[in-house]
Formats: C-alpha cells, sequence, structure tokens
C-alpha cells in the first residue's frame, strides 16, 4: 500500500533560495519513491505538519494502483469524510477507480484557531484564460467585500513544464509576477516532482491533477484559508476530469476551503472578461504543444484561443500571440480530438452566428466537420488516425481540382452517414 514515512526538511539542490519538503512514499511490491516539494522560505513558518497534504496528493496514485492508503500522521476527520466522496465520484466516473482504505490518525492539531491565521488566499496561476479569468474574479470579490484577502499567485515547476526545464519556468514566474504587480497579488514559485510519481502520469488528466493542486496549497494551510482552482469546464459541458466541481471542494478541510472556480462562464465570455484588462490579456499563455513561457501560436488550443480573441474584435490586446501565424484558414484544419475540443469550438461557432462572423463560422464549422470525419475513421482503426488526417488532407486538395470535387464530396457524405 501507498505508505507515507520519514518526512524531511532541506535546502533545496535546484533552487539556494527555497526549502524542500520530501517523504518516502512506500508502495506494495515495488521500489520507494522520494516525492518532493520546493518552497520559499518566507512560506516555512506556515508549513502544515500533518497529513492533510500528504492525503490528499496520495490518494489518486493510491485509486489508480488499486492499493490501500496509510498516513501515519494526524488527519482533519472533515476531510476523511470528504475523501470518501470524492473516491464515490471517481468511482461513478470510471470503473477501474474503485475506492480505497484510507488509514489515518484522526488526533492531533486539527483544526487550527483562525483567529492565529492570516486570512490570505491563493489561485493556481498559469497565465491560461481559466486561471487569468479567476484572477479577475478574485480581484472583483477582494474589492467588493468587506473582508478583503490578500491574494498570492501559484506557479508549479513540475507540471506542465518539466522540472528539466528551469530556464523556461523562470520566464513564466517573470510573467506571473508582472500580472502580479499589476493586480496588487504576490506570486509564489514551488516546484515539484509529483506528476512523475508512480500512478500519476496515465491519469494526470482524468483524475489527479486536481488533487496535486489542492494537496500542495494544504501544504501552506497556515497562510492560506482559501484555495482557488480555475474551472476547466462551464456547468453545461461538464464531463469527468481532474478537476471538477463535484470534486475540487471536496478536497476542503475546517482550516482550508478549496473552491472550484469560473464554472458558470463558458471559454467565450471568459476570454471576453480577461480583454478587460490589458495587463493580463497581454501575458495570457495557453500553449500546451511547447511545454514553454511562450505561445506557439500554431497548436490546437492557441487557435482556438486566437479564433475567440479575434471573434471578440481584440486581436491588438493579446500581444503573447504571434498573429502573422494566424489565418482562417488554419483555424478551418484544427483537428478537434475529444469532446471537450468540439465543445470549445461549438461556444466559437454560436458566438460567430450572433456577431454575423460568418468567414469564422465557415472555417469552425469546416473543422468540426472535418473532426468528425477523422474521429469516426479513427474509432475503427485508432492505430491510424494520423493517416486518416492525411487521408482527409488529400481529399481537401481534390476538392478544389476542377471536376473532381463531384467525386470527393459524395465519399465524405458517405462516411458521414456511417455514424
Amino acid at each position: 500500500m501507498p505508505t507515507v514515512s520519514s518526512i524531511t526538511k532541506s535546502n533545496s539542490p535546484l533552487d539556494g533560495e527555497m526549502l524542500r519538503i520530501s517523504c518516502n512514499v512506500i508502495f506494495e511490491g515495488s521500489s520507494p519513491e522520494i516525492l518532493w516539494i520546493d518552497y520559499p522560505v518566507h512560506l516555512d513558518q506556515f508549513l502544515d505538519g500533518g497529513g492533510n497534504p500528504w492525503v490528499i496528493m496520495l490518494l489518486p496514485n493510491a485509486v489508480a494502483r488499486g492499493e490501500p492508503l496509510n498516513i501515519d500522521l494526524p488527519v482533519d476527520s472533515r476531510l476523511l469524510e470528504n475523501l470518501r466522496g470524492v473516491q464515490q465520484v471517481w468511482a461513478s466516473w470510471y470503473d477501474w477507480a474503485n475506492p480505497v482504505k484510507i488509514t489515518a490518525r484522526t488526533d492531533g492539531a486539527y483544526p487550527r484557531n483562525a483567529a492565529e491565521r492570516e486570512k490570505a488566499a491563493a489561485l493556481f496561476f498559469t497565465g491560461g484564460v481559466d486561471s487569468s479569468f479567476s484572477l479577475i474574479q478574485c480581484i472583483s470579490h477582494r474589492n467588493s467585500t468587506a473582508a478583503k484577502r490578500n491574494l498570492s499567485l501559484i506557479s508549479i515547476l513540475g507540471f506542465d513544464i518539466a522540472i528539466e526545464n528551469k530556464p523556461e519556468f523562470e520566464k513564466v514566474i517573470s510573467l506571473c509576477d508582472g500580472v502580479a504587480l499589476k493586480t496588487g497579488s504576490k506570486c509564489i514559485a514551488l516546484m515539484t516532482n509529483l506528476r512523475s510519481l508512480d500512478g500519476y502520469k496515465k491519469h494526470w488528466g482524468p483524475l489527479s491533477h486536481g488533487a496535486a493542486l489542492a494537496g500542495i496549497g494544504h501544504l501552506f494551510s497556515g497562510k492560506f484559508d482559501k484555495l482557488f482552482i480555475g474551472s476547466t469546464h462551464d456547468y453545461s459541458h461538464l464531463h469527468p476530469w481532474g478537476s471538477h466541481p463535484l470534486v475540487d471542494p471536496l478536497f476542503s478541510s475546517a482550516d482550508l476551503e478549496v473552491v472550484h472556480d469560473g464554472a458558470t462562464f463558458t471559454r467565450v465570455e471568459k476570454t471576453a472578461a480577461i480583454l478587460g484588462d490589458v495587463n493580463i490579456a497581454s501575458r495570457l499563455r495557453v500553449c500546451y504543444k511547447k511545454r514553454a513561457a511562450s505561445n506557439c501560436s500554431e497548436c490546437s488550443k492557441c487557435l482556438r484561443t486566437m479564433a475567440t480573441i479575434d471573434l471578440l474584435g481584440k486581436k491588438e490586446l493579446a500581444t503573447s500571440f504571434d498573429w502573422n501565424k494566424y489565418s482562417l484558414e488554419k483555424v478551418a484544419n484544427v483537428y478537434l480530438a475529444n469532446d471537450a475540443d468540439v465543445n470549445f469550438f461549438l461556444e466559437i461557432r454560436d458566438e460567430a452566428i450572433k456577431r454575423g462572423r460568418t468567414d469564422l463560422l465557415s472555417a469552425v464549422e469546416y473543422s468540426l466537420a472535418k473532426s468528425r470525419r477523422i474521429r469516426f475513421l479513427s474509432s475503427i482503426f485508432p492505430s491510424k488516425i494520423r493517416v486518416f488526417q492525411i487521408f482527409d488532407n488529400i481529399l481537401d486538395a481534390v476538392s478544389r481540382v476542377p471536376f473532381l470535387w463531384r467525386l470527393v464530396n459524395p465519399i465524405r457524405r458517405l462516411i458521414i452517414r456511417l455514424r
């Protein structure tokens, strides 16, 4: 079973200005692994000495392996009850995610005396649409309520940027610092090997990343009483995912509230709000292809964001994109690999209809139709998806040749009917 033991603190070998907290994680039938998190020295006084962070971070690992989880540290009883709910949700989503037994002590220092703690909040920040929108929301709520909280923006090396690529992460921190300076917040840089832990890699998207964020946030529950995780999907397009409005709040304890933020807004609505703040809009970072601080302006995620910005008529504000690489032809040829990608394009389509952008509407509908064809064929032959993409591109080229389009279009209609 995954068992947490030997929690230690030391200086970070990666950064002389950071400390490291680590533990040995013992797995059944395999060698122990070391899980570590590096953090700034000034956060050391706020470090949680109990088991709350570790039980959250390691729960996806235990479920993925189908092994009980043993934490020989005090864990908040409310959190343990919540984690039963988390596992029930996961089990309802995936037939392999069977609930596991959690063994932990419930004695100890939980909950803390609220009067002894700062009234501070943290937002996990990547510079993407979801976290940038949540930042705008946090600022708005902070300015409109009497209970004002200091806000920290947490960026983590080892999640979307690999630990080996620290120079690129430093660029992300520079971006985060710039946003924090303009919004009255503070940027906190953390580093961890959590994503590389056995059981995390395979299930990062569908299961693990919400727990990873919440668990790391709980490490500093002496400072924060509220954690914000920006939503991925709005309520009308929910599906099983590692960060979800049913799950994220269940990572809350008596000390710390975890908030899944922004699910009442579509991605188009979020982007429109971001474009209302030039300091945030000019620093948007959405690219997944480069795993870097900059946008490639060519991948599907970049292009759908650029298409949304184009639709909203604010290209001049989004200076973090290379607009010389953007065209409606490229939007038309975006391959939508899953239902989530399709839903984001459907949002753009609906807004294009409202705004009378027939040129963008045609490009989006072309991408939707093209992706349906390729996904249908690849569902029959999963290993041949690249072949089908090339085949569809050939059909595109042939359809532009006079007289041959009459031959090509019936083939496409036949594929769609077969679905």
